[in-house]
């Protein structure tokens, strides 16, 4: 459903057209996610207006052309702002776009700066805006690339849910080496992955792991290395890294499955776009990550 909106300072006003006609207002919070714990507080502290009355029950019924308001509480920035501030590429009122360097940790213990969290907190200071600092998915450490916040408490729960159903579609460029395929084969590779039994922090393709799929195509090579395009359909750790390293196309400078190369100088891993929608509107929007040195290796080739 496509719903029209505004918002002012801490209220969220919906346009509910026909869309939600005859249904109770618990169908809207079905639709994202919102627990029965939230919708109660929403409710008991008269935080929810139809029509600027506020609504006795979750089950009041929705009329055509109704207005929907939601009054958020004043938020407070829930981690320690470090010195510098995130790299925002893209924001709107439900979200921010951040650009993560390889070697930054997203998060660790709220108290501790040294992270993108804290980095994200930076920024939100520096623009006045007091919110909880709330990612919506994750890259490893030595992975460079783009990461969503919500901005949105609210809708933290739905673009939880759209990350969970392959909705939200996160792009990755790969540069391997080893076994070398055909410029513009395509592959998938579908094989469980599990941790190692043997080394902390670890994990291997194994019959006992979670299912694990990846699609990927390769786009350029070079001198025997190769530029591997990735999607996920499945979210396990390290699942690009581990599966690109059993099939023998080890990524570049990975320091747990792959081998040194000097020619770049971070771990070939580079989550380089990711695709959305807005949670009313529906918008659908594709954020690309600013160049990467290392992968103009294969600027004569693509």
């Amino acid at each position: 459903m496509q719903y029209h909106y505004s918002k002012e300072n801490r209220t969220l006003q919906i346009e509910t057209g026909s869309a939600l006609k005859g249904r109770p207002l618990s169908s809207f919070f079905n639709l994202y996610r919102i627990s029965r714990r939230e919708r109660y507080l929403l409710v008991q502290n008269r935080q929810i207006e139809i029509n600027g009355m506020p609504v006795k029950s979750a089950e009041a019924l929705m009329h055509e052309n109704d207005v929907l308001a939601i009054h958020f509480p004043a938020y407070e920035t829930d981690w320690k702002p470090n010195e510098k501030q995130a790299q925002v590429l893209f924001e709107n009122d439900f979200v921010m776009i951040v650009h993560k360097e390889p070697g930054i940790i997203i998060h660790s213990e709220k108290e501790d700066a040294d992270c993108l969290n804290g980095m994200v907190a930076a920024y939100l200071n520096a623009h006045e805006e007091s919110l909880p600092v709330r990612p919506i998915h994750r890259l490893d450490a030595d992975t460079a690339g783009v990461l969503l916040y919500v901005k949105m408490p609210f809708f933290q729960p739905w673009f939880d849910a759209q990350l969970e159903e392959r909705k939200i579609t996160r792009h990755y460029l790969a540069i391997t080496s080893g076994r070398v395929l055909k410029a513009g084969t395509l592959f998938d590779m579908n094989d469980p992955i599990g941790r190692d039994r043997h080394q902390a922090g670890v994990y291997r393709v194994s019959p006992n792991g979670k299912n694990a799929l990846t699609h990927a195509s390769v786009e350029a090579v070079r001198n025997g290395i190769s530029l591997i395009s990735c999607t996920l359909d499945t979210g396990r750790t390290h699942q690009i890294r581990v599966h690109l390293s059993a099939h023998g196309m080890p990524i570049v400078n990975d320091p747990l499955y792959g081998h040194p190369d000097h020619n770049f100088t971070h771990m070939g891993l580079w989550a380089d776009a990711i695709t959305f929608h807005d949670p009313l509107s529906h918008k659908k929007h594709t954020i690309r990550d600013i160049p990467n040195p290392d992968y103009d290796y294969f600027n004569d080739c693509i």
